[in-house]
């Protein structure tokens, strides 16, 4: 471990992990060398914990398999798979997923739909029951496909949904 040591004006020591894992250890323009190694020995355990939590959410998500047993959340629980000769492509029933055989083969797509259509009923819902604490209503909500997580409202105060394909979780972001 050997981090980038940034001298300034500053009369604190601050430790900082960057997006790409580098560390950052800015100190004031006098400080010894001897308290600058004391903190990086004191911090340690702090940097070897964030720089795993870091490893931990740079993995990518094991790719579900569209087979019978395999488990897909939804609204906090995670619902069963069925293969099954259906009316539907897809369907939550009884506390499972029913997926229609003829679908597996495009069962990430029938998925990302069906999360798309219910994500809109549950965040509208949701807007109604609670729009009474802001300032205003949102204009609308949209659900879009995007390869990254964010959230937020904006200054428009519309609400838009951005699952994640793999994991079929999403949180919410404003243009």
């Amino acid at each position: 471990m050997d981090p980038e040591v940034i001298r300034s004006s500053r009369r604190t020591l601050g430790l900082t992990i960057e997006r790409d894992g580098s560390i950052v250890l800015r100190v004031p323009e006098d400080c010894p060398q001897s308290v600058i190694d004391s903190f990086i020995e004191q911090k340690k355990p702090w940097i070897y914990r964030k720089l795993a939590e870091r490893r931990l959410h740079e993995q990518e998500p094991p790719r579900k398999e569209y087979v019978s047993g395999e488990g897909f959340p939804y609204l906090g629980r995670t619902h069963a798979l069925h293969i099954v000769d259906g009316k539907v492509p897809l369907r939550l029933y009884r506390g499972y997923f029913e997926l229609d055989w003829r679908l597996v083969d495009r069962g990430r797509d029938v998925f990302i739909l069906w999360y798309r259509q219910h994500a809109r009923e549950v965040i509208e819902r949701r807007v109604d029951r609670y729009w009474d604490r802001f300032s205003r209503k949102p204009s609308g909500v949209r659900v879009l496909s995007m390869g990254i997580v964010l959230g937020g409202w904006c200054s428009e105060f519309s609400l838009e949904e951005y699952p994640r394909a793999d994991d079929h979780r999403g949180l919410y972001r404003c243009p």
